[in-house]
């Protein structure tokens, strides 16, 4: 099994090193960079003091927050994610709830030596990815030293999009993403969203041999990490992540209730090139905003 695991680390190497992030300060900066920041500098005090950007489509309007901010003390890279989960993009027909999320944790922790979950049997993988609150605040490894500040229940939260919009476990009640990001499928990787637990969730061309929790190492030399773990949008359930990583690599799929909702997954394609239409992924062109 862990021979197995190496090898998918060593290919990763080859096809994706040049483009991750490590864990140092500069990184997670430009990991933040690649949100659509409606703040110009933070942390700010809670939610309703990021400055808003208005957005409209259609006759439906909304104010938007999102400021992602970085800082590093005693050696630690710390993330700080404040959104109020509405996106730049009109993926709905009414405005939903605006939400107060609000919370920190180390960017890009190491990962551990041996995988976190280890399933090995059919009802092991079901117990384990088919909980809609698998991604509860209180499954969150220590290594990530994660801290909630808002009010705001994110149970079934996995993290953040780019686009500030909410990106959910795929057992979730509420059964829809608003996860609407941008990227290209000739880029090698693309920064769609935050966990967590701190590590990165990526979209990649490459059909990329995730583990049980939908993540991968990559061993990345240009970074400055050895070997980092993320976690990858994928065509097939769990979609984004099963679980808080690692894993292990059982080659079981997941059997989950066929009554269950599972979530809709809005990435768009901007390079052009269109997807394949049975992909699950939204590559239309979606709807503007005005800021």
């Amino acid at each position: 099994m862990w021979s197995s695991f190496l090898s998918v680390v060593l290919c990763l190497a080859c096809v994706h090193g040049a483009s991750s992030y490590g864990r140092s300060l500069a990184d997670c900066n430009a990991v933040a960079s690649k949100f659509h920041n409606t703040c110009s500098s933070g942390p700010v005090a809670n939610v309703d003091a990021v400055t808003s950007a208005h957005a409209v489509c259609g006759g439906l309007k909304w104010e938007r927050r999102l400021c992602v901010t970085c800082s590093e003390s005693s050696g630690a890279v710390r993330m700080r994610v404040q959104a109020n989960g509405l996106p730049d993009r009109c993926d709905f027909a009414t405005v939903p709830q605006s939400l107060d999320i609000d919370f920190e944790m180390n960017f890009n922790p190491a990962y551990a030596t041996n995988p976190v979950n280890t399933p090995l049997t059919q009802a092991a993988v079901d117990e384990l990815v088919c909980d809609g609150y698998r991604h509860q605040d209180m499954n969150i490894p220590s290594k990530s030293a994660y801290i909630k500040h808002g009010s705001s229940a994110l149970d079934s939260f996995v993290g953040l999009s780019v686009s500030g919009g909410a990106i959910r476990n795929a057992m979730s009640a509420e059964g829809v993403d608003l996860a609407h990001v941008e990227f290209d499928v000739h880029n090698n990787l693309t920064v769609i969203g935050i966990a967590k637990d701190g590590h990165l969730i990526y979209w990649s061309p490459i059909t990329t041999d995730t583990d049980v929790c939908n993540g991968a190492l990559i061993d990345d030399n240009n970074a400055g990490a050895a070997e980092t773990y993320a976690y990858f949008a994928t065509k097939t359930f769990p979609y984004f992540s099963g679980c808080f990583g690692g894993g292990n690599f059982p080659k079981i799929s997941a059997k989950c209730n066929s009554g269950a909702a599972i979530s809709r997954r809005l990435l768009q394609d901007t390079s052009g090139s269109g997807l394949d239409s049975g992909s699950g992924f939204d590559s239309g062109s979606g709807s503007g905003f005005d800021s």
